[in-house]
């Protein structure tokens, strides 16, 4: 059953059914509250028992969740959405960690293929329908291709970054692309995947700090009030980290924007 709350009043106008339904999948609250600023979501609805955002965009309807950190909570959540309704496309949208050196903070990495690191199955293929070519990019950022990797556990280390990066060529890793791809294909629903950068290939993440945080990202007081007093430098890298996550996300919401802008567009084209 989905039950529906608006945020403010607004005067109801007769609207046509949407052609489509966007699913947009977020495992961070930061990065879905990026979106759905960016977006303009107003409305809040109950899936079942869930929460989501969803909002009008011309002809396609956006439903905007948010599944916590790592592939088992991310498929978890997708299959309990699904259950109630099929989306035409599943958009897993989110920050990344660089692999190549070359990528740096607020890149925005549209992969061509996903793959997990936990197995060596063939890459899945994502954003197939998307003309690349003529996707913006936000302002001073720049447009990364080629594979996105998936790990089961925070890759923290540079040492471990240039390991995978050897071993996969794949540009960027997070933690949830490829399961849910995986599981989207399985059930006929087409993936795209959109990234931005929060952190670099040489950069160090403090895994005590992370794991000062709940499964939405969201810090913990005491804990990491707790973390910064004992750990030298821990003020300079929470400052460093909430830096990058906020050029990260406001690149990633504007990178979703023009994806669908695009999106729009190729549905339009095709149905014209």
């Amino acid at each position: 059953m989905i039950t529906r709350t608006r945020l403010k009043k607004q005067t109801a106008t007769p609207e046509s059914p949407p052609n489509k339904t966007v699913l947009i999948l977020t495992a961070l609250f930061m990065e879905r509250q990026a979106i759905r600023r960016r977006l303009r979501v107003n409305t809040f609805i109950t899936v079942g028992n869930i929460a989501l955002l969803t909002a009008r965009r011309e002809n396609i309807l956006l439903t905007l969740g948010m599944t916590g950190v790592g592939s088992l909570r991310a498929v978890k959540m997708f299959d309990k959405i699904v259950a109630e309704f099929k989306p035409d496309l599943l958009l897993v949208a989110g920050f990344a960690g660089a692999l190549d050196p070359a990528v740096k903070v607020g890149a925005v990495v549209i992969p061509n293929a996903v793959l997990g690191v936990e197995h060596q199955s063939a890459p899945i293929l994502v954003n197939s329908f998307l003309d690349s070519e003529l996707m913006p990019c936000p302002h001073g950022t720049g447009l990364v291709k080629g594979h996105l990797l998936t790990a089961n556990h925070i890759v923290t280390s540079p040492t471990e970054k240039a390991d995978l990066f050897r071993r996969t060529g794949a540009v960027a890793i997070d933690m949830e692309s490829a399961s849910l791809a995986s599981r989207a294909h399985s059930l006929g629903i087409p993936c795209a995947v959109i990234r931005s950068i929060s952190d670099e290939a040489t950069e160090t993440l403090p895994a005590g700090m992370l794991s000062c945080t709940d499964e939405f990202g969201r810090p913990k007081g005491w804990p990491l009030t707790r973390w910064i007093l004992t750990h030298p430098g821990g003020l300079s890298a929470l400052l460093r980290l909430n830096r990058n996550s906020r050029l990260a996300a406001g690149n990633l919401a504007a990178g979703v924007e023009n994806y669908l802008t695009n999106f729009i567009a190729c549905q339009s084209k095709y149905e014209n």
